[in-house]
């Protein structure tokens, strides 16, 4: 009987304990959340609209303070070491987001001495009120530790077995929850919880799953580190540079440059056991005017578009980057040495167009970093006839082509919309082109209507290229698809039909046809048009920089050789000149070609995180200076 009532006492106080920590790990989660919102009613919205992102962002408040707990022997000063920790970390995404309008970051941290430097900045900026309350906040944090440290030293520790048992049991769940956010494990999780990065909107992104949840779910994309061998001397005798010196003049006329990225634009006649009432891509199997044609081994699948054109635009690498990192939301924080840049300190007028809203992946800040002159977004532009959901992209190439009139050369980078998942039964009517086959009734449905607006695109490129076929200026386009449309739950559409046989551990052969897409290189003028087969788009600014009759250290010098070796790059595979595909694991256990890739991503990471010691030999252009090298 005594023993019964201890052991109902024991489990009576447990519960208490459990629910007396969890009561103060929401408690600290909601007052961070609210000044991270500038809102107390914040962490309610959240609790109403995803009950689990709320209990996820408790949680690991909780298993943190737990884990703390254990550690210093007492579990109060390991919540209070969380909340100074978290509260803190929450007042400064607070102010980040009301001067820049962006929360705190992971990969914030990558740029500690820019940050640095702007806070006297701010602070030079700030209110009175402002300036007290940060020291308010100041001399509370300095109280509070100093209150825990004498609080440390004068109370008892809990007794070494309870320690024991909390530091396993926090770090085993620390550990769980970390492969549960971890990118490999993000589709899943929306899955069966609900909860889903987005990363496309990362403002949004904070807002829906809270600051907490939010920033884990980013973690992977902060863990960047210098390449071995990362130095000044590194740079210091770049061949490209030496081969550049001797390259002081341009050429007499410019020609206009169009790159146009068409939304999810596929061949969907590859699809297995399926016909078609008419094929979709008749123009772009025979373009008329001078032309190659080509496969673009692009890094997306079924979307995030924007880290197909950072590899376009820059000539840099997504496979040198954590996965589930995009470089327009983490990386891009300064000036950038781009395909735009160089071409604006050549004269050219450089446009940016697309038919959606400027903060889409954060574009309107990224484009004035790359360069641009101009970003013509859908409330910039005369009202497009729509097709479907969107804008249309007869309407879109009739804009490109009216952008091009103008004194000097133009650079113009477009992207459609039209085809943007997802893509319902009969969107273009019952007039639609239509797939017959053995798929599902609703998947067939889905084929088709993506058929027609592929067929639509396929339509307007064609209009573009016989109008800019009568232009007297010399002109370039280049054409391209930027990932697999979005084809059946999972994509599962690809399996049903046998394009690939599983996505989950897909061979070489697959993962290639996963990640290719159709690739134009057009002229209406006599010049050489580069020899390729399936590229990277990180080999578009050689091919543009080369057709165009400029030189440049990085996009014809360093890339040039690059592009001789492997041209073709991704996370998983690469491609030699022989165009044989294989696992990337596997060769770059050759010297050679893991030379060539240490290169370059040496070189990209001095661009992105580093000191750039090869500003002078690769990139003189940024800031726009007068370059001895162009």
């Amino acid at each position: 009987m005594q023993f019964e009532r201890f052991s109902g006492l024991r489990s009576g106080r447990a519960v208490r304990h459990f629910a007396s920590t969890l009561s103060s790990a929401a408690l600290v989660y909601a007052i961070g959340q609210s000044i991270v919102s500038g809102s107390a009613a914040a962490p309610v919205a959240i609790l109403l609209e995803s009950p689990a992102a709320f209990a996820a962002n408790v949680a690991m408040v909780m298993i943190v303070a737990q884990l703390f707990g254990a550690i210093t022997g007492r579990g109060y000063v390991g919540l209070a070491l969380v909340a100074i920790a978290y509260l803190s970390l929450a007042y400064v995404s607070f102010e980040k987001t009301k001067v820049l309008g962006e929360p705190l970051y992971p990969w914030d941290f990558l740029f500690a001495k820019q940050v640095v430097n702007l806070v006297p900045a701010l602070f030079a900026g700030a209110t009175t009120s402002e300036r007290l309350f940060f020291g308010l906040a100041v001399a509370l944090a300095v109280a509070c530790l100093a209150g825990l440290v004498w609080l440390t030293i004068r109370s008892q520790r809990m007794p070494p077995s309870i320690r024991a048992r909390k530091a396993i049991g926090a770090s085993l769940a620390f550990v769980g929850m970390g492969f549960a956010f971890s990118p490999s494990m993000q589709g899943k999780l929306y899955q069966f919880t609900g909860i889903r990065n987005m990363s496309w909107d990362q403002p949004l992104n904070y807002k829906r799953n809270g600051f907490p949840l939010a920033f884990a779910l980013n973690l992977n994309s902060g863990l960047v580190f210098a390449p071995a061998g990362y130095s000044p001397s590194a740079f210091s005798k770049s061949s490209a540079h030496a081969s550049m010196q001797a390259v002081t003049s341009r050429p007499k006329r410019l020609p206009d440059i169009v790159v146009i990225m068409s939304e999810a634009f596929w061949d969907p006649t590859r699809l297995n056991g399926l016909k078609f009432e008419r094929d979709p891509l008749s123009v772009m199997r025979n373009p008329p005017g001078r032309h190659r044609l080509g496969t673009l081994l692009t890094p997306s699948i079924f979307g995030l578009t924007a880290n197909v054109e950072f590899e376009a635009l820059t000539g840099l690498s997504q496979s040198h980057l954590p996965m589930g990192s995009v470089p327009y939301q983490q990386y891009l924080r300064q000036n950038m040495p781009s395909v735009p840049r160089f071409l604006k300190a050549n004269g050219y007028r450089t446009l940016a167009i697309h038919p959606y809203p400027r903060w889409f992946w954060n574009r309107d800040a990224v484009y004035k970093r790359l360069g641009f002159d101009a970003f013509i977004d859908i409330a910039d532009m005369p009202a497009l006839p729509k097709r479907g959901t969107y804008a249309g992209d007869a309407g879109l190439m009739t804009e490109i082509a009216r952008r091009l009139d103008g004194e000097g050369p133009a650079f113009v980078f477009a992207i459609t919309m039209q085809n943007h998942a997802p893509y319902p039964a009969a969107l273009y009517g019952p007039d639609q082109l239509k797939a017959d086959g053995t798929l599902p009734a609703h998947d067939l449905a889905a084929v088709s209507t993506y058929a027609q607006g592929i067929a639509d695109a396929d339509a307007a490129l064609g209009q573009l290229l016989t109008a800019l076929q009568k232009r007297p200026e010399p002109t370039i386009v280049v054409f391209f698809g930027d990932h697999l449309p979005y084809l059946g739950a999972g994509g599962s559409t690809f399996i049903k039909t046998g394009y690939i046989e599983q996505p989950e551990d897909p061979s070489v052969a697959d993962h290639v046809r996963m990640h290719t897409t159709p690739l134009l290189v057009w002229t209406n003028y006599d010049v050489a048009i580069p020899n390729f087969s399936t590229i990277s788009p990180i080999y578009l600014p050689y091919i543009i920089t080369k057709m165009a009759g400029l030189s440049h250290p990085l996009f014809t010098g360093e890339l040039g050789g690059l592009f001789a070796a492997v041209p073709g790059i991704e996370r998983r595979v690469v491609i030699d000149a022989s165009g044989r595909a294989t696992d990337i694991k596997n060769e770059t256990q050759h010297s050679k070609l893991a030379e060539h890739l240490h290169r370059h991503k040496m070189i990209q990471y001095d661009i992105l995180f580093g000191d750039r010691f090869g500003k002078n030999a690769l990139f003189c252009e940024v800031p726009p200076e007068t370059c001895s090298v162009r």
